[in-house]
């Protein structure tokens, strides 16, 4: 995909993860599973109790992030 230089929003509705790991095993330096409940966030949010977030990606790494959220089978992710 070829985006216009500018970061995109993902909404993480995080009580959908089942914690399977799909996303974060193709893009392991951007999500992270939660040492708390085993869910999927990013470093910026491990410590929050929130269960939907709203996560900017870069542009340097949407492609791979947006990939990485494609393939969840429990539709976790929303591109916005």
């Amino acid at each position: 995909m070829n985006y216009t230089g500018k970061s995109k929003i993902i909404t993480v509705n995080r009580n959908r993860c089942i914690g399977c790991g799909y996303c974060l095993s193709m893009e392991h330096n951007f999500w992270v599973i939660s040492p708390y409940d085993g869910k999927i966030t990013t470093k910026e949010f491990i410590n929050t109790k929130e269960q939907t977030l709203k996560v900017t990606v870069p542009i340097e790494v949407l492609d791979i992030v947006t990939d990485s959220c494609g393939n969840c089978p429990s539709h976790v992710f929303k591109l916005l």
